[in-house]
């Protein structure tokens, strides 16, 4: 296999690694995220050699449509992580809030009797 075969094959694992890690955040598969991140930079760094040892592999047009690609996969995974950071955000600051709240509630003093009967 050329080395530009070799790149372009590279760009799509890389991009299925990405796909996958979507796929996983998607499904609630947090377990599933940190061996496909390592296998992500494994790979990465197999790119990284091919490209030190040829760069203007990268100019190839499989390799140029597959790094596309894993951009495109990239930029979907990055924003899904970015909406599930809010959304993990909001909830921590509501239960602090809820916290906060079953807290002074229960240190408040039980409101007194406004009926006044004098015997």
């Amino acid at each position: 296999m050329t080395r530009a075969l070799r790149l372009a094959d590279a760009f799509e694992r890389y991009a299925t690694l990405i796909v996958a890690q979507l796929q996983a955040l998607e499904q609630g598969d947090l377990d599933a995220l940190e061996p496909l991140g390592q296998e992500r930079d494994t790979l990465a760094g197999e790119i990284d050699s091919l490209l030190n040892e040829a760069p203007h592999l990268a100019e190839q047009p499989d390799a140029r449509l597959q790094l596309q690609r894993c951009n495109a996969a990239d930029q979907r995974f990055r924003a899904r992580l970015a909406v599930l950071r809010g959304d993990t955000r909001t909830a921590v600051l509501r239960e602090r809030q809820d916290a906060e709240a079953m807290r002074v509630y229960a240190g408040a003093e039980p409101p007194g009797s406004r009926l006044d009967i004098e015997l």
